[in-house]
């Protein structure tokens, strides 16, 4: 650590780790592609924070099959079902943060 400053995103996950007992960190880009596809009519993806963007939106290199979003999209339907992160987030916001 540098004066109280994060120079690095290890230096984060190692103050994390000292801090608050080495808990369980995933690191993303805003938004990822994770492949969940819904189940009984949900989409559970919260592992993360994933958010990138309302509907699925297209990968330029990929067309329609990778899926970026916070609402699962059915192309051939536009049935739009939100993912659970949608859920999470939403309390996030409601709440002004989240216990940890």
């Amino acid at each position: 650590m540098h004066s109280g400053r994060f120079f690095a995103l290890g230096d984060f996950l190692r103050f994390v780790a000292s801090e608050y007992g080495r808990p369980r960190i995933l690191v993303t880009e805003n938004g990822v592609c994770d492949g969940c596809e819904p189940v009984n009519g949900k989409v559970d993806d919260v592992r993360a924070y994933y958010v990138w963007s309302l509907p699925d939106n297209l990968e330029r290199a990929f067309g329609d099959s990778k899926r970026f979003g916070s609402v699962w999209t059915g192309f051939a339907t536009q049935a739009r079902i939100p993912r659970a992160s949608a859920a999470f987030f939403s309390h996030v916001i409601r709440d002004n943060g989240f216990e940890v």
